[in-house]
C-alpha cells in the first residue's frame, strides 16, 4: 500500500520520474531536482530506500526526464538534455568505486534544452537512444564494446518531423530488433522498425492505424512477449 513520500525529494510538479531494476529485486531512480540537477536513490530487499544522492555536476531544466537502462546486470546508464541543449550521459556500475561517471556530451548530440533522451538495450551490453533534435528529426545514436572509439551516430530516421522536445517510444521486442514511436507535426502516431536484415537502414516511417494525437504526444510502448508490441 502507498503512497509514501520517497526520502523527502522535491522536484517540479509532475516531473517524471524513471526508474528500472539493475537485477532481480533492485531498484533505481532518478529525479531532476528542485535545483537542477540529476538524483538518485536505490531499493533493496532489507534496507529499503537509501539516498537520494546528486549525480555529477549537469544542470537540467526543472520537469527534464532522466532516460535510464540497464544494459547488464548491475550497469547503469542515464541520458538526458541539459539546459544548454546538451545531450548527455552518465553511467555507474559496481567496480566505479568513486562513484557515478560522467557526464559526457554523446557526439555533439544537440536538442531543445530538457528533451526526452530515451534508451533501449536490445542485446546484453548494447545501447540505442534516440531523441527529438533541433531540426524536429528524430536521431539515433548507438553504444557497444566493440565500438574502440565509442558512440557511433547520430543517424537521422528518414524523413518524419516532430515537434522539438517530443518523446520518441523506443522497444526491443527481440534480441537485436528495435521499434520506435512519436506523435508528428501533423498529429500523426506514427512507427519506424530496425533490425540487422536491413541492409538499408530504417524502415518507416508509418501510420499506426489512423492514430491521431496531439502533436508531439509521447507514445509508450512495451514488449510483453517476443515479437509482440503494445502502444499507448
Amino acid at each position: 500500500e502507498g503512497w509514501w513520500n520517497l526520502l523527502g525529494v522535491r522536484a517540479a510538479p509532475g516531473a517524471p520520474v524513471t526508474a528500472v531494476a539493475r537485477r532481480p529485486d533492485f531498484l533505481d531512480a532518478f529525479v531532476v531536482g528542485t535545483d537542477g540537477g540529476a538524483y538518485t536513490c536505490a531499493w533493496e530487499p532489507g534496507h529499503g530506500w537509501r539516498g537520494w544522492w546528486r549525480i555529477g555536476g549537469a544542470t537540467f531544466p526543472q520537469g527534464s526526464m532522466i532516460g535510464v537502462v540497464s544494459r547488464s546486470q548491475d550497469h547503469l546508464d542515464i541520458f538526458a538534455t541539459d539546459v544548454s541543449g546538451r545531450v548527455l550521459t552518465a553511467a555507474w556500475e559496481p567496480a566505479f568505486t568513486d562513484g557515478w561517471h560522467g557526464w559526457w556530451e554523446v557526439r555533439g548530440g544537440r536538442a531543445r534544452p530538457g528533451a526526452p533522451v530515451t534508451a533501449v538495450t536490445r542485446s546484453t551490453d548494447k545501447l540505442d537512444i534516440f531523441v527529438t533534435g533541433t531540426d524536429g528529426g528524430c536521431y539515433t545514436a548507438a553504444w557497444e564494446p566493440a565500438f574502440s572509439d565509442g558512440w557511433h551516430g547520430w543517424w537521422r530516421i528518414r524523413d518524419a518531423a516532430f515537434p522539438q522536445g517530443t518523446y520518441i517510444g523506443a522497444v526491443s521486442r527481440s534480441q537485436d530488433k528495435l521499434d520506435v514511436f512519436g506523435t508528428d507535426s501533423s498529429g500523426n502516431v506514427l512507427t519506424a522498425a530496425w533490425e540487422p536484415a536491413f541492409s538499408d537502414g530504417w524502415h518507416g516511417w508509418w501510420q499506426i492505424r489512423g492514430g491521431r494525437a496531439r502533436p508531439g504526444a509521447p507514445v509508450g510502448a512495451v514488449s510483453r512477449n517476443t515479437d509482440k508490441l503494445d502502444v499507448f
